[in-house]
């Protein structure tokens, strides 16, 4: 007798029963590269401290940016000391009146200065020692006193001498504003200053002669006005200068007039009555004779 089978489909198993199929050839490629690199490279290992590096260069560009936005905000973009590193600046000193030619001040020197500023783009005077008196301070001094390109320009000069100094910014207020309202000093920007060298410390620059006064020689240099005046005292084109019957008078006896004459011609009272101020024509003639009969 024949017993028949049952042949009951046999239920498969889902995915999720299954369970993920991996990937076994791309699990082993991984594997191969790792091995090639081990093998290429056998003490290669990472680097525990490349993160913490990676950490402070984010930051310092971080704090490089901030940096140059904040010079930006300042009318530049680089701070001072980079600027300088690359563009050290200038001072240019031109003499205008020379002075003694042998006294130079070293480090360690004290000077007195007169001097007037000026912004070199406008011309326009920031500072001067006028109606202040001269300013003092000492050659090399460390923190400097004034600006380091017009303590470096006061070395190249001479007692009494005076001179024209083109300071570069660099050298000068850098890219900061100086000053307030119409004396402002515009960042990065070039100065000039006109110095005068007027001591070396209890060395003092000589005192200037003051030329003597003398009249023009030609008449036709005087104005017309001054000719009129001249006229009104007694002078001519071939008298001028010379002793006049005015000019023998005393100043409180001029008539109104000639006292009018007499300060246009830029005389007071002092000057006027100065023995030495007018030619005498008799005293040249005598001494001409006296000249002559020597000479024989």
């Amino acid at each position: 007798m024949t017993t028949a089978k049952s042949t009951a489909p046999k239920k498969r198993a889902s995915k999720k029963e299954s369970g993920p199929k991996s990937n076994k050839k791309g699990a082993v490629h991984k594997q191969v590269k790792e091995d090639r690199r081990a093998k290429a490279h056998p003490d290669s290992k990472p680097n525990p401290l490349t993160p913490m590096f990676q950490t402070i260069g984010v930051v310092w560009i971080g704090i490089a940016v901030l940096l140059m936005l904040w010079n930006h905000s300042n009318g530049t973009l680089m701070p001072d000391w980079w600027t300088n590193m690359y563009n050290p600046g200038s001072v240019t000193t031109s003499q205008m009146e020379a002075g003694d030619g042998e006294n130079y001040p070293v480090v360690g020197d004290t000077v007195s200065i007169e001097y007037t500023a000026s912004v070199k783009a406008t011309g326009r005077a920031f500072d001067t020692t006028q109606g202040r008196g001269p300013m003092q301070f000492e050659i090399g001094q460390d923190p400097p006193k004034v600006l380091m390109g017009l303590d470096m320009g006061v070395r190249n000069m001479t007692l009494g001498e005076t001179a024209e100094m083109e300071i570069s910014s660099q050298y000068a207020f850098g890219s900061r504003a100086i000053g307030e309202g119409e004396n402002v000093v515009p960042p990065n920007s070039d100065v000039t200053f006109v110095v005068k060298l007027v001591a070396i410390n209890e060395l003092l620059a000589p005192e200037v002669e003051e030329e003597e006064e003398v009249f023009e020689d030609n008449w036709d240099d005087l104005s017309e006005e001054e000719q009129a005046s001249a006229t009104v005292l007694g002078w001519t084109t071939e008298t001028w200068g010379q002793h006049t019957a005015k000019t023998q008078t005393a100043w409180d006896q001029l008539s109104e007039e000639d006292v009018e004459a007499a300060e246009a011609l830029g005389y007071d009272q002092e000057t006027w009555e100065d023995p030495e101020e007018f030619i005498d024509p008799n005293a040249e003639a005598e001494e001409g004779d006296e000249g002559e009969e020597g000479g024989e």
